[in-house]
């Protein structure tokens, strides 16, 4: 499969719209941690100044008809009703960066961009609803590290790795993982996940997980395959509720309510860029 590339999306922007999703917390939060690793006395004067730069270069390599940048909520979501421990031992946001934040969004808007923020709807799902809806008239760019937008992508959706300035696409994830990115929730599931506290099937590693994956796709084939080795195969059983929680938890909603349309988030450039 060739790889995707800024110049071979952008001879279809005349024929199809193009959405940029910016996962707002995954930047803001990488670039103050490299400013305040620097001069924590101005790092947030700096990480404004950087986010308003990467935007800018965003959306001019990209040329977006529609952008937004989403934001997670504060308040604890369905998630953590599954799993107590969710996320548990992520840090907060710095004091500092949370009463910045809403100068960030003011400079955002001022640059043509609005930004989405929910009290209890993750930026992941709310995103994973905007690329679902929107795919089948436009391209769709999410702008993250974060892998777990793998499962998302399709010839109609992308993702883009601001800093390493390269798509994250399927070639990347294969070569990465040795597995389809849609294929990442289950691996997740079986060899857990240290970012969201998920703990994994006990003696099921990666090199495992990979391995069952590469001949099963769900959960229910996996339960119903008779040629896993006895040991691993009892291990799923035994453990199956918790994959099926570790899973559902990791797989991204995509049909949560938004309350508005597509041409509210249509994007214009500022007058002065």
């Amino acid at each position: 499969m060739s790889p995707v590339t800024p110049s071979a999306l952008n001879k279809k922007a005349g024929q199809r719209g193009r959405i940029i999703l910016l996962d707002g917390m995954n930047m803001v939060r990488r670039i103050y941690a490299a400013c305040s690793r620097h001069s924590e006395h101005n790092a947030l004067e700096q990480t404004l100044s950087r986010c308003t730069q990467t935007l800018n270069r965003v959306v001019k390599q990209h040329r977006p008809t529609h952008a937004l940048c989403v934001f997670d909520g504060d308040q604890p979501n369905w998630r953590r009703d599954l799993l107590a421990n969710y996320k548990i031992s992520r840090k907060g946001m710095p004091s500092a960066l949370k009463l910045g934040l809403e100068q960030i969004q003011e400079a955002f808007w001022q640059m043509g961009v609005d930004s989405l923020l929910s009290e209890s709807d993750e930026a992941d799902d709310l995103i994973a609803t905007l690329s679902s809806k929107s795919c089948h008239h436009a391209d769709v760019i999410i702008i993250s590290t974060d892998h777990g937008f793998g499962q998302l992508l399709s010839p109609q959706v992308h993702q883009w790795d601001c800093f390493a300035r390269q798509f994250l696409d399927i070639n990347f994830y294969q070569q990465r993982y040795q597995l389809h990115p849609h294929q990442l929730p289950l691996f997740n599931a079986l060899v857990g996940s240290n970012s969201h506290d998920i703990k994994g099937i006990k003696g099921v590693g990666a090199k495992t997980a990979s391995s069952l994956l590469n001949r099963y796709t769900t959960i229910d084939a996996l339960l119903r395959a008779d040629d896993i080795p006895e040991k691993i195969s009892l291990k799923l059983h035994e453990q199956q509720e918790k994959l099926h929680t570790n899973f559902k938890i990791l797989t991204y909603r995509t049909e949560i309510p938004l309350g508005f349309s597509m041409s509210d988030i249509r994007y214009q450039r500022a007058s002065h860029d």
